[in-house]
């Protein structure tokens, strides 16, 4: 996208290593896009340290994966969790998302009602896709 105009920085953990920054852009037209840059692993000790090792907690590309992932997109619709529009950019030590502006309740102000239907659409989705299901 062209014609950025200005950039705001969004809330996030700057001790995860794997995430050096995410900031709202708005562009000339008025549209909005969430950038969000990841970096590979160069230190890998620490409690927030990135990983290269996919089954690793704070793998680094996981989420690169997870928006280039069809079927996931469309398990997670099916469950009713939008994943949102994202261009993925790789770089030589990491990558940028480029993700499609959402609106919605933060998770810092969910409610009781929103973790319960966060966590539900999550089993369902894990439940599509492993020999695990829901409680019911």
């Amino acid at each position: 996208m062209t014609g950025e105009i200005s950039t705001a920085a969004l809330r996030h953990n700057p001790l995860n290593a794997v995430t050096a920054s995410v900031e709202r852009v708005t562009y000339a037209d008025g549209r909005t896009a969430v950038r969000k840059e990841l970096r590979a692993p160069t230190d890998t000790t620490g409690p927030w340290a990135a990983s290269r090792d996919p089954r690793h907690w704070n793998y680094w590309r996981r989420e690169v994966e997870v928006y280039r992932d069809e079927v996931l997109r469309a398990d997670l619709q099916d469950a009713g969790l939008l994943l949102p529009q994202a261009d993925v950019e790789e770089q030589a030590n990491g990558a940028v998302l480029l993700m499609e502006d959402i609106d919605g309740i933060p998770g810092t102000q969910f409610g009781l009602v929103e973790h319960a239907a966060v966590a539900w659409a999550g089993c369902r989705v894990r439940g599509a896709i492993s020999t695990f299901g829901c409680p019911t």
